[in-house]
């Protein structure tokens, strides 16, 4: 039995291997599958979640902290009602944005435009409960956020010092 689970599973790494190589599915039937494109960096996608990640950094910068996407430390979000209107209506034009990209072409693709329609769609939801107590709970929302920002900052360079500084400076105007 041992013997045949090993041969099973070199035999499913050889076709991994295999594909990789030939960029073909050989699991799969070819008149469903999707066909490999020379270069699938060449799809928009790739410009769309570059321009995603920078939109969705600038108008919250503490999550880009939180992720560790460095130049947006010394800055807070806008917590305020307006500040939730303009994310809002990012998340709208993205998702517009992505309805209108041609089809995937590779499987890397489909998947990184179904992760991102999963996403924007979840946040979408978010918005449109226009709750404004959904943020306040005892786990984590924008009261625990405001400190524990700090926790995920630079604390030994001058220029993380120094992001840390502002933060402190500014959180009244956050709050």
């Amino acid at each position: 039995r041992g013997g045949r689970r090993s041969a099973g599973v070199q035999d499913e790494r050889d076709r991994d291997r295999e594909e990789a190589r030939t960029g073909s599915h050989p699991r799969e039937d070819s008149s469903t599958s999707l066909h490999v494109s020379p270069d699938p960096k060449t799809h928009p996608i790739h410009a769309f979640s570059n321009d995603l990640v920078e939109s969705v950094c600038d108008l919250s910068p503490v999550l880009a902290t939180f992720v560790g996407v460095r130049g947006y430390d010394s800055r807070w979000d806008d917590f305020s009602p307006a500040g939730v209107t303009k994310k809002a209506a990012a998340y709208r034009e993205f998702s517009e944005r992505l309805a209108k990209l041609p089809p995937a072409t590779d499987r890397t693709t489909a998947l990184a435009i179904r992760v991102h329609r999963e996403h924007l769609d979840e946040r979408l939801e978010f918005f449109a409960s226009a709750d404004p107590f959904l943020d306040l709970n005892h786990i984590t929302s924008t009261f625990q956020v405001l400190t524990m920002v700090f926790d995920f900052m630079d604390q030994k360079s001058p220029e993380g010092l120094a992001a840390i500084a502002s933060r402190l400076e500014t959180m009244p105007a956050a709050c």
